[in-house]
């Protein structure tokens, strides 16, 4: 659950404004994609002997978040300047095209924050895309099996469309509002709430 707040404050410290459409597209493409390949891995885990059959995908799901939280603890970087590797190229070109933030630490205004409006819509329209993201990943799979009588490999397979498709949708979005924002510059703010509402 941290990871995508931290990747947002990622981004805005290392990919320049008119990139940050395509890198955070490809970056939630991720997350469909991923669960696209556990999709497809866990049926044919379900049918295998390796590992007691379904707990496998529980067991390796967790090796492999285990193995990243590692790499990233050491490869990922807060900001540009602290990476130890990185080019002088490179700094120089982010620090030409991301503007400086201030290191003055504010406090966290949460009476605003629990009175406002916006943030409250916010919260229920993610609340009410993931539930409904959830509640159709584990009907699909229910209905393939109980009512079309689909093994666990064939529903893995099918279930698994819905993710790769958001994933497809999520990069060429990214791509598109990046080529719309070059042509004809629209407030981000609209282009986040037509997005979102599209979503």
């Amino acid at each position: 659950s941290p990871v995508f707040p931290a990747l947002v404050y990622t981004i805005s410290r290392w990919i320049p404004v008119s990139e940050q459409s395509f890198v955070s597209s490809f970056m939630l493409a991720g997350y469909g994609t991923g669960t696209f390949i556990s999709y497809v891995a866990a049926g044919s885990l379900c049918s295998s002997n390796f590992l007691g059959g379904w707990p496998a995908v529980f067991y390796l799901s967790a090796l492999i978040g285990f193995i990243w939280s590692i790499w990233a603890y050491f490869a990922l970087y807060d900001d540009p300047e602290s990476h130890p590797t990185i080019s002088m190229e490179e700094l120089d070109y982010i620090r030409k095209h991301i503007s400086p933030q201030k290191k003055k630490v504010k406090r966290i205004p949460w009476k605003s924050m629990v009175t406002s409006v916006p943030l409250w819509a916010l919260a229920v329209g993610a609340f009410g895309q993931f539930w409904i993201m959830a509640f159709f990943a584990t009907s699909l799979a229910l209905y393939l099996g109980t009512v079309l009588n689909l093994d666990s490999v064939e529903n893995g397979d099918i279930s698994c469309v819905p993710n790769l498709l958001r994933a497809v949708f999520a990069c060429l979005v990214g791509v598109l509002i990046d080529y719309v924002m070059e042509r004809r510059p629209i407030p981000i703010a609209y282009i986040r709430k037509g997005t979102t509402l599209a979503s």
